[in-house]
């Protein structure tokens, strides 16, 4: 028995009229494609910006951890002579108003040193530091004052690294 259609077409006519009125709303329309790629536009951006914001902070805790090494090695080294030493003697660079040193001020060359790192071999990128200290005497004790800070500049200003310890004779 087959379906017949009103206006008296046959039922494998009325499937094949089933099926291309059906395939003419099958599909994306162009705004459901704008839609979509709006959508996959935002997603691509916000993960890009992720991306660079990690290479950014991480490009910044290796400036500030290489920062704080050389700052330890040069407290260790201070810390190592004996309280009388010639090094030991003298005020070295000024503080600020917060006893931090003071990198406005110029520095005291015999208290101070300049690092130069290599970040990349392949690019021949370097970044430069400057360590500066102060000696400051509290009766018998010395105040020992060591900060570092990046010398190459970075896109925004980091503070120095600044340590300080108490040398008892």
């Amino acid at each position: 028995m087959y379906l017949r259609h009103p206006t008296g077409r046959s039922g494998l006519h009325l499937q094949c009229d089933y099926f291309i009125r059906h395939n003419s709303q099958a599909g994306f329309t162009l705004i459901e494609l704008m839609i979509a790629s709006l959508i996959l536009v935002i997603g691509v951006v916000s993960v890009m910006s992720m991306v660079l914001f990690a290479l950014s902070a991480n490009y910044t805790s290796k400036i500030e951890s290489t920062a704080l090494r050389l700052t330890q090695q040069k407290l260790e080294e201070l810390k190592s002579l004996p309280v009388d030493d010639s090094k030991l003697i003298g005020p070295g660079n000024p503080l600020d108003s917060e006893n931090n040193i003071d990198f406005n001020a110029s520095p005291d060359p015999f208290y101070s040193s300049s690092t130069l790192m290599t970040l990349s071999k392949f690019k021949k990128t370097s970044i430069s530091f400057e360590t500066r200290w102060n000696i400051g005497a509290a009766g018998a004790q010395k105040v020992i004052t060591v900060a570092t800070r990046n010398t190459a500049g970075t896109p925004y200003p980091l503070k120095p690294v600044s340590l300080k310890v108490v040398k008892a004779p």
